[in-house]
């Protein structure tokens, strides 16, 4: 099947891109410079919030909203990564406390 009818951005269009690797390059991009909304200041209290930005520093800004965040910030994650991302990170992260990592095991499962 060819995908290049499906991607928008001409570096996508490869040829045998798979779907998959359109979505991650897409997530990739989404990602790219996102700054964090100013509602989620108090989940960072120990960093400087201003030079917080998604691209740097996914994994921590990742583990502390769903350590601490609300609905909101959950749902913002979520545009971000993707369920399958979410997963990944709850799987493997060694900052998310016990509940946390529990509840998110059976909410993504």
């Amino acid at each position: 099947m060819n995908y290049q009818l499906y991607a928008k951005d001409k570096r996508l269009c490869e040829e045998n891109t798979s779907p998959n690797r359109i979505f991650t390059l897409m997530s990739a991009e989404k990602r790219k410079n996102t700054s964090l909304p100013e509602e989620f200041k108090p989940y960072f209290w120990d960093v400087e919030f201003g030079a917080l930005t998604y691209e740097k520093y996914p994994r921590f800004i990742a583990e502390r909203l769903l350590n601490f965040g609300d609905e909101r910030a959950v749902k913002w994650l979520l545009s971000l990564e993707g369920r399958s991302g979410i997963k990944k990170i709850v799987q493997t992260s060694r900052n998310l406390n016990a509940k946390t990592r529990n509840y998110w095991q059976v909410m993504l499962s």
